[in-house]
């Protein structure tokens, strides 16, 4: 769905109005680099805004403060003053990351999220707005709010497929110079069992011990990309020079699930 944002970025700068995107995905499902892809693409194209909200602040002036800060507007905690402004702006796209840090489940909580969504939605004339959540924030907003449809798209990022997982971290290896021995892996019950064919080689071999450990990763970290990074890492072992050898990742000793409190044992079970 990158393309047909970036479709709608252009259509306004031809002319046409921007829009109210919301992004969301679990931690590590990539939306930072979805953004980041989408700066790239518009890096001769149009102006592009991205910020990201890294300290939880849900307040009202908050929000101004970081929008006005962003596009270099005369400071204001005036919403309205804000929108008066940042109307008259050329055509825009603003890409905010981390907008549930904007958030927060209390009482008034939510002031500065709904200021940002009404400034978003005064000015999609000539702006291009995409927030960015995590996946449970994003649906404690639909919950609590439910039939109020406030965004023009939604684009929810879901887990990677099997198949993208292994080119991943194929390709962070080729990036790092780094080759990997799975020789060890072969053997091992706990992996999914090969298809044998007749006459294999030994690179064939090699392929299908990769294969075999690539859909462990990708099952053990249900699609999320950076998880099955962080998994894969842990397997590496450190040969000699570029080798590294791959072995099974280390999952957590009991002694360290015994440390978790009642409720989160009760959601693990």
């Amino acid at each position: 769905q990158l393309d047909d944002v970036h479709a709608i970025a252009l259509g306004m700068i031809g002319g046409r109005a921007g829009g109210l995107i919301a992004l969301a995905g679990e931690r590590g499902a990539g939306k930072t680099t979805w953004l980041l892809a989408m700066r790239r693409r518009l890096a001769d194209s149009a102006p592009c805004h991205l910020h990201s909200f890294e300290n939880r602040d849900p307040s009202v002036a908050g929000v101004c403060a970081a929008l006005c800060g962003l596009l270099d507007i005369e400071p204001t905690t005036d919403p309205d003053a804000l929108i008066e402004r940042m109307q008259a702006l050329p055509p825009r796209v603003v890409l905010l990351d981390m907008v549930q840090n904007a958030m927060r489940r209390s009482v008034g909580g939510l002031a500065g999220h709904e200021a940002l969504v009404r400034i978003a939605q005064a000015t999609v004339g000539n702006i291009l707005w995409v927030l960015s959540y995590a996946y449970w924030p994003f649906e404690y907003l639909r919950r609590t709010q439910p039939g109020r449809d406030v965004y023009d798209r939604v684009v929810m990022l879901r887990g990677w497929s099997e198949a993208q997982i292994g080119e991943l971290i194929d390709a962070r290896m080729a990036a790092a110079g780094f080759s990997a021995d799975y020789e060890q892996l072969m053997s091992n019950p706990s992996l999914p069992r090969p298809v044998t064919t007749r006459g294999a080689t030994a690179a064939d071999d090699f392929e299908r011990g990769a294969d075999r450990y690539h859909r462990l990763v990708w099952d053990y970290a249900d699609g999320n990309p950076r998880a099955a990074l962080h998994f894969y890492q842990l397997s590496l072992v450190w040969v000699q020079g570029n080798e590294v050898r791959v072995r099974l990742f280390p999952t957590p000793s009991l002694e360290d699930l015994e440390t978790f409190e009642n409720q989160t044992r009760s959601m693990l079970a």
